[in-house]
């Protein structure tokens, strides 16, 4: 049923409410009708559900999944899908080694897991070996001598530069 309102006089709080009424559930309907096609999946695509990070012991696990291209779905009924390219999960792995890199791991191992939840979503699990951090074994300056060398030893301490701690590219680059 389609009703026409034409009110020369101001409408009653009852018009009010049935207007606005109204007014929600169109765009709801047009907002429905135009989602209807959006985020379908072509054939044999899957989406994420989990992105699982394991072996992370000595970074930050929650920046250095924020650094990945490949990210979960969401847990709310209406968020995108997040779907899987597996072209981007090989990069997502030189992601790892970099993000580790910059923070005195050079020797990480990574590798990636697909676990398939059901026909149309999959857990992706990266598995990492971090081995031994880098440590400063020494802070040398080669070529001042005298104050200018005392002078560069402690711009040097002030960046926190100091025989026996990890080397961390953010704190010191």
């Amino acid at each position: 049923t389609t009703y026409l309102v034409v009110a020369h006089e101001p409408l009653t709080v009852r018009q009010r409410s049935y207007a606005r009424a109204l007014t929600s559930s169109m765009v709801l309907v047009v907002m429905a009708s135009l989602c209807s096609g959006c985020n379908k999946p072509r054939p044999g695509e899957r989406w994420v559900n989990a992105i699982r990070l394991r072996g992370v012991e000595s970074v930050d696990e929650g920046a250095l999944g924020d650094g990945l291209a490949t990210q979960e779905t969401g847990w709310w009924p209406f968020a995108s899908k997040q779907w899987l390219d597996e072209g981007a999960l090989d990069k997502d792995l030189a992601r790892i080694r970099a993000f580790y890199a910059r923070r005195g791991f050079f020797r990480i191992e990574a590798k990636h897991r697909l676990e398939r939840r059901d026909e149309r979503s999959v857990n992706v699990t990266f598995e990492i070996r971090e081995g031994k951090p880098t440590k400063l074994a020494e802070v040398r300056i080669d070529g001042l001598e005298g104050s200018a060398q005392r002078q560069a030893l402690g711009r040097l301490a002030g960046l926190g530069l100091k025989v026996g701690r990890r080397y961390d590219h953010a704190t010191y680059g």
